[in-house]
C-alpha cells in the first residue's frame, strides 16, 4: 500500500497525511467582475478533513467540478467531487468509497456534455488495489462503475481520455506485488460498456508510470509520465509513448539530458502535430543532500524529437502539472516552493509557441497553494484547482478563476526569473566515440564565443576552453583519464551537450 501511496503523489506534496476535523462552509477570500463576461474569484472549500484536488472540469452551466482525495483518517482515504456555479459557489460536495478503505479519484472528463467520467483506484472491489471508471451524472449520482485488474497484481489510474465510439482510454500503472517494488506503466481502453478491448504496458524493473494520455488527430493516443528503469545521469526520465488506435507502440522517447532528470505531467497536441510535455525536471546536490526541482516544458514534432526545452530555476524550484493550448500560445498551471518552509504557492506560466517565457501569476500565499490541473474556460479565461492548507491545519479545496489574461487582479502577469533556460534543438555530432586523443565537434553554432566544458560523471568539470562558433572544432583530450564524460557547448542562451567514451 505504502508504495501506491507514494506513486500517487511523489514528488508533490502528500495528500494522505491531515488531522480529523469539522468545518462545513465556503470561504471566499474574494470575488470581483472585470467585465460583464469575465468573473474572477478565488475560493477555498473546506470540507472538515484533508482534500487534494487532482483533476478540475468546466460543465455547461459554466460551474466546475473538483475532485480528488479526501484524507479521512489512518487508513481511511474517500473520493471526493465539489461540484460549484460559474461564480464558484459551492451547490453540493459528495464523498464516494468506502469506510476504512482506500478509494481516489485522480483525473477526469466530461462525457457528452452531461456525464462525468473518473478514473482512480479502489479496493472497495477485493482485497488488493484495481483501476476504477466510475461514471456520474451531473448531480454526482452514479451511474456505473467499472473495476479493472487487482486479481494478482495491483492496478491504479492516473489519467483518462476519450476514444472512439463513446469508449475511454485509462493509463497508470500495474504493481507486480511478487517483486515488491516493480511498477509498470499501463494503458487499458475500455469501450462504452466497460469492456476491456485492449491493455498495454511497458517498464523495467524499478518504477514506471504513467500519469497522463490524451488523444490525438490520428484517432492513436499519446501517454507521458516518468520511468526509474530508465535513468538519465541523475534521476528518473520523463518519457512521451506514442500509442495508435489499436494500442500499437508507434514510438517511445525518454528525456533528461545532462545531469537534469525528468517527470512528465502532462501533455498536449500541438496543431502541426508535434507534443508539448510538461512536468519537473531538476539535479541532485551531494553537497546538500537536497533535490532541486524546477518546473519544466518540453516541445516535440510528431515523431516525439526534441524541439526545444524550457526549465526555470526559480529559488524557490516547483512543478508543471497541467498544459492547456489557447491560441498560439502554451499556458501551463503549477506551483513553486518555498524551500525555507516547504510551503508552495499556485502558478499559471505563460509561453509563445516557440518556448519564450510571456510571464507568469501567482495566486493565494496566505500558508501554501499546489497548482494542479488548469482548464480554458468559456469566457475565455482560466480556471485552476488544487489545494490550500490557509484555514486550520487541513487541505481544502481551491478554485481560481481568472481573465483571458490569467489575473485575477490586473496587471497580474509578471516576468519570469532570469534563471529561465530556453534550449533550442542545436544540431550537434562527435566523432571518434570513443576517442583516444583528438574529439572532433560538428555543430551549427554560426556565430560568437562558444564555451565548451567537459564533466566526468560525478559533476566535476575536467576541461574547459573558449574557442569561436565554426563547422568544426576539435578538443585535445590526451590529457583526460579513461572513462565517460559529458561534453557542453554554450552560445548564449543556446546549449547542446552529448556524451562521449574516451579510451
Amino acid at each position: 500500500m505504502h508504495l501506491i501511496k507514494s506513486l500517487l503523489t511523489s514528488p508533490f506534496s502528500s495528500p494522505w497525511c491531515g488531522l480529523k476535523g469539522f468545518l462545513l462552509l465556503v470561504c471566499i477570500l474574494s470575488t470581483q467582475t472585470i467585465s460583464a463576461q469575465q468573473n474572477v474569484f478565488e475560493r477555498i472549500y473546506p470540507l472538515g478533513f484533508s482534500e487534494t484536488v487532482q483533476t478540475l472540469i468546466q460543465t455547461n452551466d459554466s460551474g466546475f467540478v473538483l475532485a480528488g482525495v479526501q484524507d479521512i483518517g489512518i487508513a481511511d482515504f474517500r473520493a471526493f467531487i465539489i461540484k460549484t456555479d460559474k461564480t464558484g459557489t459551492s451547490q453540493y460536495s459528495k464523498t464516494i468509497g468506502n469506510p476504512g478503505g482506500l478509494t481516489e479519484i485522480t483525473d477526469g472528463i466530461l462525457h457528452n456534455d452531461s456525464v462525468l467520467v473518473f478514473t482512480g483506484s479502489s479496493i472497495d472491489y477485493g482485497s488488493s488495489f484495481q483501476l476504477v471508471v466510475r461514471k456520474l451524472d451531473l448531480n454526482g449520482d452514479s451511474i456505473s462503475t467499472w473495476h479493472y485488474g487487482g486479481v494478482q497484481d495491483e492496478e491504479f489510474g492516473m489519467g483518462i481520455c476519450q476514444a472512439a465510439n463513446n469508449g475511454f482510454v485509462v493509463c497508470g500503472g500495474v504493481v507486480d506485488v511478487n517483486s515488491g517494488n516493480q511498477t509498470n506503466v499501463l494503458v487499458v481502453r475500455f469501450d462504452s460498456l466497460g469492456n476491456p478491448l485492449w491493455n498495454r504496458s511497458f517498464g523495467g524493473p524499478q518504477v514506471d508510470v504513467a500519469w497522463a494520455v490524451k488523444p490525438t488527430s490520428d484517432e492513436g493516443f499519446i501517454v507521458t509520465g516518468f520511468s526509474t528503469s530508465n535513468f538519465a545521469s541523475n534521476g528518473p526520465s520523463a518519457f512521451l509513448w506514442k500509442l495508435d488506435s489499436l494500442g500499437q507502440t508507434q514510438w517511445l522517447k525518454y528525456f533528461g539530458q545532462e545531469s537534469y532528470f525528468g517527470y512528465g505531467y502532462d501533455v498536449v497536441e500541438k496543431p502541426d502535430g508535434g507534443y508539448i510535455f510538461g512536468g519537473i525536471t531538476g539535479h541532485y546536490e551531494p553537497n546538500n543532500n537536497l533535490w532541486r526541482n524546477v518546473p519544466y516544458l518540453v516541445s516535440t514534432n510528431a515523431q516525439g524529437d526534441t524541439l526545444w526545452t524550457w526549465r526555470n530555476g526559480f529559488p524557490r524550484g516547483g512543478s508543471i502539472s497541467s498544459i492547456v493550448l489557447k491560441d498560439d500560445e502554451i499556458w501551463a498551471a503549477g506551483d513553486w516552493i518555498f524551500r525555507e518552509n516547504d510551503t508552495r504557492q499556485m502558478l499559471l506560466f505563460r509561453f509563445s509557441e516557440s518556448g519564450q517565457s510571456l510571464g507568469y501569476s501567482n495566486y493565494g500565499g496566505l500558508l501554501s497553494e499546489e497548482g494542479r490541473h488548469v482548464v480554458k474556460t468559456f469566457d475565455g479565461g482560466f480556471a485552476i484547482a488544487g489545494s490550500n492548507t490557509s484555514i486550520n491545519t487541513f487541505k481544502s479545496s481551491y478554485l481560481v478563476k481568472t481573465d483571458s489574461n490569467g489575473c485575477i487582479q490586473p496587471g497580474c502577469m509578471q516576468a519570469v526569473s532570469v534563471q529561465e533556460h530556453l534550449q533550442a534543438n542545436i544540431a550537434l555530432k562527435i566523432y571518434p566515440n570513443p576517442v583516444v586523443d583528438e574529439l572532433k565537434i560538428e555543430s551549427n553554432f554560426e556565430q560568437g564565443q562558444l564555451q565548451l566544458q567537459i564533466s566526468d560523471m560525478q559533476g566535476r568539470t575536467v576541461h574547459s576552453e573558449q574557442q569561436a562558433a565554426h563547422a568544426d572544432i576539435q578538443l585535445q583530450l590526451s590529457h583526460l583519464p579513461a572513462g565517460m564524460y559529458l561534453l557542453r557547448i554554450q552560445n548564449g542562451q543556446q546549449s547542446a551537450w552529448a556524451r562521449f567514451v574516451k579510451r
